[in-house]
């Protein structure tokens, strides 16, 4: 008979650490000393500007030169943010927004002249120069974009702007011209050249018809005068005007109590006028007002036929002058050698031109 024998390992029981128990009054102390810590540890994010810290309001711009624009201005803290997106917009600057619009990138006036707003970076650059700005200067809403303090224009791009509280206005005021107020300068020439070359522009056209009989209007008019111990002179006037046989025709009656119906102070005439003809483009017929430099007692009476139109005539002379190539865009010239033919347009009266030399200088 066989025997095994079994070895039976010894179990030793470890005393485990007794739990840290704490009361109510303790857990208090530690959560208020906590929340004490963190308030008093510096906070180095930037936290975004919620919309109960701003308000948005509706303001008049107004360029000095130009009119004004309705802009949404944004009021924190007494203070007023203009968007620059939609500043630069209105005075026509050259800008683009990033793709998470927190730049804004273009050039200022001149190609050569860049300029970056950076929201990042907190910082413009602008002129070769990069300007740092704090908190209170620059700021990124929700709403508007990018926007900078109105003081801030004047300082980094030249645009001087004074906010009017009371009336919610914005003055704008600077030395540079502006690209809206150089294109409406260059408009305005070209519409002056066009107006004395006689070209006018006009978005609808109404040709005029002509009509066999179609009535006008009528005037009276009756005074009587009276004088103590002496006659009483009566005088009636009737005008009536209308259109026949498709001409203007006016007829004006006088009637007085001491000359009766006198010739004399009868007038009468009837004017046909179209101007898109080529041999004829007036007839008159009946009494007709004369030039004469005589003393004409009694109206002549008659017709007068004529290819003048009814618009004011401008004549054009070539003029041979020098000219400053640098405006030469505005106006059609052939260019010689040294000398430019102009077709300025004649007036009457009198007629000044200005000349203008420039010297160019070769190295």
């Amino acid at each position: 008979m066989y025997f095994r024998h079994f070895h039976t390992n010894r179990i030793s029981a470890v005393k485990l650490p007794q739990r840290l128990v704490w009361n109510v009054h303790t857990r208090s102390f530690l959560f208020s000393l906590a929340c004490a810590i963190l308030l008093l540890l510096p906070n180095k994010t930037k936290a975004q500007v919620s919309a109960d810290d701003y308000e948005e309001i509706s303001v008049y711009l107004a360029v000095q030169g130009i009119g004004g624009y309705d802009v949404t201005a944004v009021y924190r803290n007494d203070q007023v943010y203009l968007p620059v997106a939609q500043i630069f917009q209105c005075l026509k600057i050259n800008q683009k927004t990033s793709e998470f619009n927190d730049t804004i990138s273009g050039f200022f006036l001149d190609e050569n002249n860049k300029y970056i707003i950076s929201m990042p970076g907190h910082s413009v650059f602008v002129d070769g120069k990069l300007v740092k700005l704090t908190d209170e200067e620059l700021i990124n809403f929700e709403t508007t974009g990018l926007s900078l303090r109105v003081d801030q224009y004047g300082r980094l791009f030249g645009l001087d702007c004074k906010f009017n509280f009371s009336s919610l206005t914005v003055e704008l005021k600077t030395a540079h011209e502006l690209p809206v107020i150089k294109e409406l300068r260059l408009e305005q020439m070209r519409k002056n050249i066009s107006r004395l070359k006689g070209e006018i522009k006009v978005d609808t056209n109404y040709k005029r018809r002509y009509h066999v009989f179609r009535g006008g209007m009528a005037d009276w008019a009756i005074y009587s005068t009276q004088v103590s111990n002496g006659p009483t002179e009566n005088r009636a006037m009737l005008a009536v005007g209308t259109e026949f046989l498709g001409g203007e025709t006016n007829i004006e009656l006088n009637y007085s109590s001491k000359n009766h119906f006198e010739k004399r102070q009868q007038q009468y005439h009837w004017r046909w006028a179209n101007n898109d003809t080529k041999v004829v483009k007036q007839v008159i017929v009946g009494k007709i007002a004369s030039k004469s430099i005589a003393s004409i007692y009694s109206p002549l009476v008659g017709a007068v036929v004529t290819n003048t139109p009814t618009s004011f005539r401008r004549s054009l002379a070539a003029i041979p002058c020098p000219i400053s190539l640098s405006r030469a865009g505005l106006l059609n010239f052939t260019l010689t050698t040294w000398w430019s033919i102009l077709p300025l347009p004649m007036l009457r009266g009198s007629s000044n031109l200005i000349f203008r030399w420039c010297m160019a200088h070769r190295t």
